[in-house]
Formats: C-alpha cells, sequence, structure tokens
C-alpha cells in the first residue's frame, strides 16, 4: 500500500513557509525572546502548518483536474476518460490519504506539546509573549480545523453515486431484466 501512495506524493513534503504567510500572520513576537523550548515548538508547528496548507493545496489541484476531466465523442475516448478519471480520483485519494494520515497528526502532535509547554508555569513565567504565542495556536487551530472540514468535502466530492458506478448499473440492469 505504501509503494500506491508514494508514487503520487513526491517530494513529500514539498511546501513554500512564504505561502502559508498568506494565509495565517506570525504572531508579533521577538522569537529571541523565547525560551529555547517553546521557540523550538513553535517553529515545528509553523513548519508542520505550511506542509498541510501544501497537501490541501495539492488536493484542491488534483480535484480541479478530477472534476475537470471530459469525455471526447467516441467508444475509445469513453474507456480512455473512465481510465483517466480513475488514475485523477486515486491521485486525489492518496493526498487525502496523506493529509489524514501524516501531515494532520504530525500537526496535531506539535500543536498538543506546544499547547503543555505554554500550560507550563517553569516555561512561560518569565516570558511576556507566551500569551501572545497562545492567541496566535488558537487561531491557527480554527484555520487547521476548517481545512480538515474542506479535505472531509472534497472526499465526500469523490465518492460515486450507486446509480452511477459499474456496480449500481448492473444492478438497474439485472431489476429491469427480472421485470
Amino acid at each position: 500500500m505504501d509503494f500506491i501512495y508514494q508514487h503520487f506524493l513526491e517530494p513529500p513534503h514539498q511546501h513554500n513557509l512564504d505561502d502559508l504567510g498568506e494565509v495565517i500572520i506570525k504572531p508579533s513576537l521577538c522569537e529571541n525572546t523565547l525560551h529555547t523550548e517553546l521557540r523550538h515548538s513553535y517553529q515545528a508547528v509553523y513548519v508542520s502548518t505550511s506542509i498541510a496548507l501544501a497537501s490541501l493545496k495539492r488536493q484542491r489541484t488534483l480535484y480541479q483536474e478530477w472534476a475537470t476531466l471530459q469525455v471526447g465523442p467516441g467508444p475509445n475516448h469513453a474507456i480512455i476518460a473512465k481510465y483517466a478519471k480513475f488514475n485523477a480520483s486515486r491521485r486525489v485519494k492518496a493526498e487525502i490519504f496523506y493529509f489524514d494520515n501524516e501531515a494532520m497528526p504530525d500537526w496535531r502532535r506539535k500543536a498538543f506539546f506546544l499547547q503543555s509547554q505554554l500550560d507550563h508555569p517553569c516555561l512561560t513565567q518569565a516570558w511576556l509573549d507566551t500569551e501572545t504565542l497562545d492567541a496566535w495556536l488558537k487561531v491557527v487551530r480554527d484555520i487547521v480545523n476548517k481545512w480538515c472540514e474542506e479535505s472531509q468535502q472534497l472526499k465526500d466530492r469523490l465518492v460515486v453515486p450507486i446509480e452511477e458506478s459499474a456496480l449500481g448499473k448492473t444492478m438497474v440492469a439485472d431489476e429491469s431484466r427480472k421485470q
């Protein structure tokens, strides 16, 4: 199973941190004033968020390719279009799989670790910027939750109704013969 998904996701963590700046504003804090552990955790969450955004963008792009595939006239085009549609849906599903099973668990783990550090009094007592960082993390959590909802919507749109599938057409044909 790893081989199937590996083909579509190379390189698996290709992302640009600048893209994240368009969606999430960096907190107005001086990273040098943060405790070293907090700074590393913040940077890890920021990178992980960028990876999740890159995966979501790939999902959107691949879904658009899948949705815009056209069937040309003639029987050969219909067969080719079915294979193309199938392959395109596999690429979208692979990216959704990556988002759900790699990017988001990694992000959740890093966000949880950062939050646990922000809740720890020994690390935050002397650092004024921790409130800003805590507020930033809450905003990022809300945005990432919206990304998860969008990913789920894309996954739901890929599901073909049973009547349109090959199995559904066979069942309808069998029932019409019985009558």
